[in-house]
């Protein structure tokens, strides 16, 4: 399976101030997090990230999920 872009994104807000630029959450995420089985480490390996990245990730994703049940 191919390695899925990763798109960084920056506020107006950042870009000013020089601040940190955030990694938004790739469209195919659930899917490889259902595969890796909530591994942080795999899915940052999956998408060439670093780990602090692809907890926040998780923690976005468990978040969503429990909002929409």
């Amino acid at each position: 399976m191919p390695k899925a872009k990763v798109v960084k994104k920056t506020t107006a807000k950042a870009k000013a101030a020089g601040g940190r630029t955030y990694r938004r959450i790739p469209d195919d995420f659930d899917n490889v997090l259902r595969q890796t089985g909530d591994s942080a480490t795999a899915v940052a390996d999956h998408y060439q990230v670093p780990k602090h990245t692809a907890y926040g990730w998780i923690r976005s994703a468990r978040k969503r999920a429990a909002a929409s049940a």
